[in-house]
């Protein structure tokens, strides 16, 4: 994975603010929330996992978010219980008799469900366990930039299987972040590809400080697939 470093005052004008990161529509799959919604609870109920023995009256909606980078997109988050351990079909397996709490993150873009998972293992569209795919490492890299200055740092990401780069700044006086775009992709080539994402950040003061780039699912408590990490010398 080759990681571009770009230096330098960045002109902020209105297509480097919100370029492909929000200007497009999808006339075609555009749907309402609650639409989104109802796409992602039917997916759910057909699911094999919760077919098979979900407990309807624990099934419930946790929430639903926006997906950065994408219009008409959400991710629903569910909870719901089942009365034996394990997923998918189980029928002719020897079953634990043990009340089971599930989570499940559905992904929708345009009223199509895109991903979908059960906490944060099991590849509900494919009914098989998930494995994550590392993205690899780059060497550390050294920014030399002055106070006052952006710059990007530009990653390949696919925020369609719920992963990202999260930033994490050791000294957020020296830098700080101010959010990232898709580089020359629109909206229906992100749909379930990746591409090369700028991640902005911004000189505030002289001082040397470090980003580290982590590359996880926000809502798993488990550590990021790959990481890599950027020294920042600020000078005045």
């Amino acid at each position: 994975m080759d990681t571009i470093i770009i230096l330098g005052l960045v002109l902020i004008t209105t297509a480097l603010l919100f370029g492909c990161a929000g200007d497009g529509t999808v006339p075609d799959e555009a749907c309402t929330y609650e639409e989104a919604e109802a796409a992602a609870l039917e997916f759910l109920k057909s699911d094999e996992t919760y077919a098979f023995d979900g407990i309807e009256s624990s099934l419930k909606l946790e929430s639903g978010e926006p997906m950065p980078h994408l219009n008409n997109a959400w991710t629903f988050t569910y909870s719901f219980d089942s009365a034996h351990a394990g997923y998918g079909d189980r029928t002719g397996q020897m079953l634990a008799q043990v009340i089971t709490p599930h989570t499940a993150r559905i992904t929708v873009v345009g009223c199509v469900v895109e991903s979908a998972t059960l906490d944060g293992s099991w590849n509900m569209i494919a009914e098989e366990s998930e494995e994550a795919e590392e993205v690899p490492a780059d060497e550390p890299e050294t920014i030399e930039v002055s106070a006052g200055e952006e710059f990007v740092i530009t990653l390949f990401s696919n925020p369609t299987t719920g992963y990202d780069w999260a930033p994490v700044i050791e000294d957020e006086t020296v830098v700080e972040y101010m959010g990232s775009e898709c580089v020359g992709c629109d909206e229906e080539e992100m749909v379930g590809a990746g591409h090369d994402f700028n991640y902005k950040f911004k000189a505030l003061a002289e001082g040397t400080t470090t980003i580290t780039m982590n590359y996880e699912r926000s809502w798993e408590d488990v550590p990021p697939i790959n990481t890599t990490e950027f020294e920042v010398v600020v000078s005045s």
